[in-house]
């Protein structure tokens, strides 16, 4: 009995439990453990007395642990049957390094939970923990995560697509892609909340939930460019400055550049210069030089001279992708320069470039970008004080790509939730963890 404290160390069962006998079976990976402890003090779940007492003994217990040595540990106990003095209630014994909800240990649990805040896949980790994948949900489900209770300063909407939705049965098939919005905090990275849907109804409705006193907190909106957005925005925060983000612009006008693009590469038979294979060939090596950057507002720029001469070629040869490209250009310099400096003054001059131009694509992104200029000059005063919707959408981004999107919206809520949003990873209590290295962004 010696080697006891030493044997419960290095399968992290607590002091306190007595390991009387261990079962190894390699055939299925599993070691199983028979234990023993000292009974804890209970308190009634009817009446909360604590004038309890044992009664008997309850049937036998498998419950999983933490895995050693490569296997899958599972512990084995008989709890006491208690009664209640005061209401005569007969119920099982609790223990406190048990969970209570679930057929494992705390320890085992908490490492599934931490393991949940990692941009990996369930499969990932329940293979890690060697549980099964229904194990790992069984957490995720009671790590879910309610409404904030407090909405924050400057607030950020967005909306990203993804493939979640309910179960169709009569095609025996999960529902398609579909468009959810995202709630989060400007100013601290965090994200607050995933909602189902990004239509007006949807918003209304969450918002509703909040007292005047709550929506007048907000003093900064910032959204993408959807009418919806700022429909809401006015509606509920009408005292508060609505901004969209310049990145959000800045993939209209990529948009733009693209069309152009397919065009110049879609009809050779046209009679304008440039038509050769040679030169299709040098625009679709260069395409990757013809976008801006939403989240730096910058153009890449070619580092070797074959793939600055290709771009230099493309230029020469088709002047509507070089009007563009000269436009993309002004367009990054107006968004990443100081405030308030010449902004209005360059923003006029860029659309009435751009309005005068020849080149159907470049006259509608004018038009586009005219339409929201004013919220647009209102996202590009407030920029430094807030984190942009695009940073969160490259989060989201990230989480699918690594751990895979999962097929319900309430995993997806749930998981993105605990990797960058209000729990912390330390307990399912926790107060906000913000933007992590692993989603995308920093604490």
């Amino acid at each position: 009995m010696s080697n006891q404290p030493d044997l419960n160390s290095i399968l992290s069962v607590p002091p306190s439990v007595l390991i009387l006998s261990s079962e190894d079976c390699p055939s299925q990976n599993r070691l199983t453990l028979d234990v023993d402890f000292l009974p804890e003090e209970q308190v009634c779940p009817r009446c909360g007395s604590r004038r309890c007492s044992i009664k008997g003994t309850w049937e036998p217990q498998t419950i999983r642990h933490l895995p050693s040595g490569s296997r899958s540990v599972f512990i084995r106990y008989t709890p006491q049957r208690f009664k209640c003095a005061d209401c005569h209630a007969a119920f099982k014994e609790s223990v406190s390094w048990i969970h209570p909800n679930l057929q494992m240990t705390n320890a085992l649990f908490t490492e599934i939970y931490l393991r949940l805040t990692e941009n990996v896949s369930i499969r990932a980790i329940a293979n890690r923990e060697y549980v099964t994948p229904c194990v790992v949900k069984d957490v995720l489900d009671l790590s879910a995560a309610g409404r904030p209770e407090e909405l924050p300063v400057v607030l950020c909407i967005f909306d990203f697509r993804a493939k979640t939705g309910t179960w169709d049965s009569d095609i025996h098939h999960w529902g398609s892609y579909t468009y959810l919005c995202g709630i989060a905090d400007g100013t601290t990275g965090v994200l607050l909340d995933i909602l189902p849907g990004a239509d007006m109804a949807c918003l209304s409705d969450y918002f509703s939930s909040y007292t005047l006193k709550q929506l007048s907190r907000v003093r900064l909106v910032i959204c993408d460019t959807s009418g919806t957005f700022i429909s809401v925005a006015r509606k509920f925060f009408p005292s508060a400055v609505t901004g969209i983000e310049p990145c959000c612009m800045s993939s209209r006008l990529n948009a733009a550049m693209d069309q152009i693009r397919t065009r110049a590469l879609s009809d050779p038979a046209r009679p304008e210069p440039g038509q050769s294979a040679e030169n299709q060939l040098s625009l679709r090596e260069a395409a990757r030089f013809l976008r801006i950057r939403p989240s730096s507002g910058e153009i890449p720029v070619p580092h070797n001279a074959s793939a600055q001469e290709r771009l230099s070629r493309v230029l020469e040869v088709f002047p509507d992708i070089s009007e563009m490209y000269t436009l993309l250009a002004e367009f990054g310099a107006i968004i990443t320069s100081d405030w308030p400096g010449t902004v209005r003054q360059d923003l006029n001059k860029w659309l009435e470039h751009a309005s005068s131009s020849s080149v159907p694509e470049i006259r509608d992104a004018a038009s586009i970008v005219r339409h929201w200029r004013g919220y647009l000059l209102d996202g590009l005063e407030f920029r430094d004080h807030c984190i942009c919707c695009m940073e969160f959408m490259g989060a989201i981004r990230t989480f699918v790509r690594r751990a895979g999107c999962p097929r319900s919206f309430e995993a997806m809520r749930n998981r993105l939730l605990l990797i960058c949003g209000t729990v912390h990873p330390a307990s399912p209590v926790g107060g906000g963890r913000g933007f992590h290295p692993s989603c995308g962004g920093e604490s």
